[in-house]
């Protein structure tokens, strides 16, 4: 059994029963612990932006808790703050960027697209709670099925996947941006 397709079918399940406000948080959310990673790693790193990011997922929370649309004002913004590709190298002709700037930056272009476009909201609710779990273990190989056997004693899989249970219960808790900043400065991250 291929665990990314069955896990994936799991979260559209579980996606096609939210209200948009809902899901709109639960994409935050998701980033929020992948921010957590993000800071980790950016210490003392050139492309440290962890208080410009800080500042981009307030805007998303304080946005979506009014039930406001995100101004377009958030592309440029994280234009001017994104990384520029940090580690380069050439697999079977082909350069790959794989560096956890990179991918924390192209996971918050998915959640602006998602929050400004609401067609968008499968795919990016998929991106943000599964894709980047691969990708974060450097198993990136699309072509490669990953066995069911394969992830579930990776701790860092199973405790994610938990964290995404928790965040169906705590969703609710969040009405405000003070509960948001709350949950989130306790939330955990995939590392």
């Amino acid at each position: 059994m291929d665990f990314i397709e069955i896990y994936k079918d799991i979260l559209v399940k579980r996606f096609k029963q939210l209200a948009v406000q809902d899901k709109r948080k639960l994409a935050v959310m998701s980033l929020e612990r992948q921010f957590k990673s993000y800071c980790y790693f950016a210490l003392e790193k050139n492309w440290n932006r962890s208080k410009e990011y800080r500042d981009l997922l307030d805007t998303c929370w304080k946005s979506i808790l009014k039930k406001e649309q995100l101004s377009e004002e958030i592309w440029e913004f994280h234009e001017k703050i994104k990384p520029e590709y940090v580690n380069k190298f050439k697999e079977e002709g082909r350069e790959i960027n794989i560096s956890y700037g990179n991918i924390f930056a192209g996971n918050v272009m998915e959640l602006i697209e998602t929050l400004l476009d609401d067609k968008k909201y499968e795919e990016g609710f998929l991106l943000l709670n599964i894709d980047y779990i691969v990708s974060y273990l450097n198993e990136s190989n699309t072509d490669q099925k990953y066995k069911i056997d394969t992830f579930k004693d990776n701790v860092l899989i199973v405790n994610e996947i938990k964290n995404q249970e928790y965040d169906m219960k705590d969703k609710d808790k969040i009405d405000s941006f003070i509960s948001a900043k709350k949950w989130y400065e306790k939330c955990k991250s995939l590392i």
